[in-house]
């Protein structure tokens, strides 16, 4: 009598394991050992053969050290701060200037007065009736003692040049020396391109600030 052998389909699994084996060798190796170890070690104390238990000894002392609250309160508020601050254009209202008059030399100021534009979500902004579109986008910051870095995602399929406070912060997929003018170099995938403004570098201050973009047709 012949013994059965494997299928296919548990070939194909069998396989697909042997792929994953390496991998998870080495992440366990390098990444899930050292954890556990140093678990073990923060209820220790000692160093060499001198080692013995010490509770949670070790998590009240680093609880009461300053370094520590201080780097805690950082990591904290670093991240419930950067989400907010975050411009997703997606999923924000802005002001739009989508015309085909020419637009002001001053349009990415903080003082420009743009109660003339369209408030409309990104996704609304419909067909470019000229090569460039203009957005802006009110950013407030309280104080500058607490915050230090903008991170802004634009989505976009043909060219985008970003400003803060009327300062060139970020340009992608347009020509150096652009204009209004200017078509995009390609056609963009409409994948998040990512950048970050260092608010200390680029004229940030206290209160009102603002995120302009203009936005530029992608050719064809």
């Amino acid at each position: 009598m012949k013994k059965k052998g494997l299928d296919m389909e548990q070939k194909r699994s069998l396989i697909g394991w042997a792929f994953l084996l390496p991998a998870t060798i080495l992440i366990f190796i390098f990444c899930f050992y050292p954890m556990v170890q140093a678990l073990i070690l923060s209820f220790q104390k000692g160093m060499g053969s001198n080692v013995q238990p010490a509770g949670f000894a070790n998590y009240a002392r680093i609880l009461k050290d300053a370094t520590f609250q201080q780097c805690l309160f950082n990591t904290v508020f670093y991240f419930v701060i950067q989400v907010p601050i975050m411009l997703i254009l997606a999923l924000i209202l802005a002001q739009l200037l989508n015309s085909p008059d020419p637009v002001a030399a001053n349009w990415n100021a903080i003082d420009f007065d743009d109660s003339a534009w369209s408030t409309v979500k990104a996704a609304d902004m419909g067909d470019h009736m000229a090569t460039t579109v203009y957005i802006r986008r009110e950013v407030n910051i309280p104080n500058l003692e607490d915050y230090h870095v903008l991170n802004v995602r634009v989505k976009y399929v043909g060219g985008i040049a970003a400003y803060f406070n009327g300062r060139l912060v970020a340009r992608f997929n347009l020509a150096e020396g652009f204009d209004a003018s200017t078509e995009a170099q390609t056609v963009h995938d409409s994948s998040f391109s990512k950048f970050h403004v260092i608010l200390p570098m680029v004229g940030a201050v206290a209160g009102k600030n603002v995120m302009a973009f203009e936005v530029h047709r992608a050719p064809g």
